[in-house]
């Protein structure tokens, strides 16, 4: 139990190499250090142990390691952040500084979204200079916990406080909040949590300038037309509720030629009026697709290409 202050530091990167991490977090290494002290926790140091896992002294630890790892070159801040470090420890150095852990670190209930999530589900060719990213407006009460959450909030430790730094280190972030119902249709995959395809798919129809342009998310709709899990993508448009967004998606797997039983009661529901355009924001246009009570406002013609 009484490990000194500088194998504390070694144990806790050991932990950090077998997971691949080149950032920590001041709250991560709370957690991590909760579920080392309960590890070595014994009947004969169990009060140490528990003076030791009292939220405060959690924290008091805590800033007292970062302190000594800051010291001895193991770690250093991370720019653009607070609470945030960059594992410098030689194990680190074989490994890429990624922007997407960063960000996990920074907004532990944040997910990779719009034009980063096409490229990470390789549906695009093109490449952001930022990485995007959707959270949660209500954190504190959406029932995300971080990925890799230890022992720490079972003992009292409060929840991370998210950021949305723009820059962190050399790279850029674009930060976008939604209300809690409509944060939905990720999934964890490691340390990261990524934005399905086919919610992507949806959030290009509702915010095309965070996707590249609506040319491109037409492009990646016909590109994808053979790998979109169809039922999944309605059952999200139908989470949205947005009548508009059903009348998008239906034209656009309309198109494609693509089948499913709800398009019929979507397409029953599409109603005409100045708001219902595939491109908000565009100015209406006179072409028009009937079924689909649309006005067809920008070219839809990357649909039809094989680009």
């Amino acid at each position: 139990m009484r490990l000194s202050h500088s194998a504390y530091c070694h144990s806790v990167l050991h932990l950090l190499s077998q997971s691949q991490h080149r950032v920590l977090s001041a709250w991560r290494l709370s957690h991590i250090l909760a579920s080392m002290i309960l590890d070595r926790r014994t009947d004969e140091l169990k009060s140490v142990a528990d003076t030791m896992l009292k939220p405060e002294a959690l924290l008091r630890f805590t800033k007292v390691l970062l302190s000594t790892m800051i010291r001895e070159h193991l770690v250093e801040p991370v720019e653009g952040a607070g609470g945030l470090y960059q594992v410098t420890a030689p194990y680190a150095e074989r490994l890429p500084l990624d922007e997407h852990e960063l960000a996990m670190e920074a907004n532990p209930y944040a997910a990779l979204s719009h034009f980063s999530a096409l490229v990470y589900w390789n549906a695009t060719a093109a490449v952001p200079k930022q990485t995007f990213l959707t959270s949660p407006r209500a954190w504190a009460a959406c029932g995300i916990r971080p990925i890799g959450l230890a022992a720490g909030e079972e003992l009292g430790l409060a929840l991370p406080y998210p950021q949305a730094p723009e820059h962190m280190m050399r790279f850029g972030y674009v930060w976008t909040s939604v209300k809690n119902e409509w944060y939905f249709g990720f999934e964890e995959r490691g340390w990261l949590r990524v934005m399905t395809l086919e919610r992507t798919l949806l959030d290009g129809l509702r915010e095309p300038q965070l996707c590249g342009g609506m040319s491109e998310v037409l492009r990646v709709f016909r590109r994808s037309r053979s790998t979109i899990n169809l039922s999944r993508l309605v059952e999200y448009a139908n989470t949205f509720n947005i009548r508009l967004l059903r009348q998008r998606a239906g034209f656009v797997l309309t198109r494609l030629g693509l089948a499913h039983p709800e398009l019929a009661k979507w397409k029953r529901q599409a109603q005409r009026g100045g708001s219902s355009r595939l491109l908000a924001g565009a100015p209406f246009s006179s072409t028009y697709d009937a079924d689909w009570s649309l006005s067809i406002n920008c070219p839809a013609t990357a649909l039809e290409e094989d680009t």
